[in-house]
Order: C-alpha cells, then structure tokens, then sequence
C-alpha cells in the first residue's frame, strides 16, 4: 500500500460525523484529535472567504496593485511580500468579524465540543478566529513540531479547531500534521525567533518519535478538533500554491485563578521554560 493510503487509513481512523458521539468521544480521549465532516455551510465559509479576499484586494489598491487579472492567492501573495504587517493585521483579525465569529459558533462544532470538553461549552471563552498561511515561499510562517500548550501556559482547558478555505486540503497542500496520542505530557522544547517570523517552541522529531504522524486531510466545510497538548505542525505544501486555513481556540478562561478572556502568549516565559534556558 503507497503512503498516500496509508495517510488516508490513518486519518480516516479519527473521521467522523457530528452524530457518531460515542467515537467522538472514544478517539478524542485516546488520540487527542477527530475530524468532523460538514460542520460549517458552505454559506459560512464563503462569508469569511468573500471578506478575505475583498479586504486583500482593497488593501493592495492602495499598495499599488493593479486590480487586472489575479485571484486570492495573488492577492495574499502580494500583501505578505509589500506589507508584512498589514497581512499579519489580516490574518489576526478577519475572524473578529461577523463571518469569523459566526463560523467559530457554527452549532455542529459547539455540539462537537460539547461532547469532549470538561466544561460546558457555553462557558468557554472563544480566541478571536485566525487566519493562517502555508506558502513554501514563506518559511517563516510554518510552525515546527509544537504544542499550544506551551505557548499558552495559563490555561489548563483549551480546545482548538483549524479548518481549511478556499479548496479541500489533499495531502500535498500542505495540511496540518498530528502526532496521534502525543498530548498526556508537556515535551521538552526549543525556542527559536526568526526576524518577522513565527516564534518557535520546537519539539525535536528524536522526542516524539514513538508517535504515529498523521496527515488532517480535509474538504471545505470540515475541521480539526484537537485538544491543548497534541504535538502536531504544519506540513509540506507541494502543491504550488498557498493553503489558507482557519484556528479557532477555545478556553475555559473561569477556571484560571486570574480572569484573562483573551488568550495569551508569554515569550519571557516560553523562553525560560526551553531546553536553552535549563540547561
């Protein structure tokens, strides 16, 4: 059997309807993730979509841009290359619109997490939605082997969805990679911080070797439902083109002995908290 359908096998395990609660529940216990099919309308994402893609584009008028010809990848293209910051400013916060928080309230998936989460989903706080971004063009935005736990070291309960838009994510798109089972520790890390780039708080591949990777192959209207601690990193794009996704995190902010509706990253404290720093 090719590794193609060895990775379709492996993801296929953790594959489930909204309504296949029991399997919900058993695999998300078990491996730290599941998959859901169908869990926002193809209305839903077309929204964020439409609002991604006409912010991009009106933004770049005002760069230079000529509005002839091109599509949304261009236009993201463009942004990142001319206008770092705007495009960090786009990927952060389009989910605060409507059509972010919207999908990111989308009745299927609180359901999901309903099932899974050791809180009642109405009580949890939801993280403003997020746009992320893997062109092979742009290294500095692909996370290594890592764990949100360790970015996010407040909070005991999160729960995080990542989802795709604009196409399905096939395994050369460059979908997000899970270690299945890799989340009942806290994994020694490294800190790396690269100029404009992403802080890493990379796991090493010696450390979780023993973890099986699986690929979160995906279609429009589907998502990733992981929990806190799940080693996983965005894979490789070998498809030409940028694959553009959503994170939506959710956390029980009531739990936490100070009120911090917001979720925060500490980089003083991940950096003390490194194998650098210990050592």
């Amino acid at each position: 059997m090719g590794s193609g359908q060895d990775a379709a096998l492996a993801a296929g395990r953790n594959t489930f309807m909204v309504t296949d609660t029991d399997q919900i529940r058993r695999a998300f216990s078990q491996d730290g993730f599941v998959i859901l099919r169908n869990v926002y309308g193809l209305s839903m994402i077309e929204e964020i979509e439409s609002l991604v893609s006409d912010t991009a584009r009106s933004w770049n008028l005002a760069r230079g841009k000529p509005t002839a010809g091109g599509d949304v990848y261009d236009d993201l293209a463009f942004l990142e290359k001319n206008d770092p910051d705007a495009f960090y400013k786009l990927g952060t916060f389009i989910g605060t619109s409507v059509a972010g928080l919207r999908l990111a309230m989308s009745p299927k998936i609180i359901d999901a997490i309903s099932l899974v989460s050791e809180t009642p989903a109405t009580r949890l706080f939801c993280n403003n939605p997020t746009m992320f971004y893997n062109d092979p063009k742009v290294p500095r935005l692909q996370y290594r082997w890592h764990q949100e736990s360790t970015y996010q070291t407040d909070y005991r309960h999160a729960l995080h969805t990542w989802s795709p838009l604009f196409r399905d994510i096939g395994l050369k798109d460059g979908p997000m990679l899970v270690k299945r089972g890799a989340m009942a520790q806290t994994f020694p890390y490294k800190y790396e911080k690269r100029n404009r780039g992403f802080t890493q708080l990379l796991i090493e591949d010696e450390d979780i070797k023993q973890f099986e990777t699986v690929p979160c192959v995906l279609n429009r209207g589907d998502a990733v439902l992981f929990q806190h601690r799940l080693v996983h990193c965005t894979g490789q794009n070998r498809s030409g083109r940028a694959r553009i996704n959503m994170i939506v995190r959710y956390f029980d902010a009531l739990a936490e002995s100070v009120f911090e509706p917001v979720l925060v990253y500490h980089s003083r404290v991940a950096h003390l908290n490194s194998k650098e720093a210990k050592n």
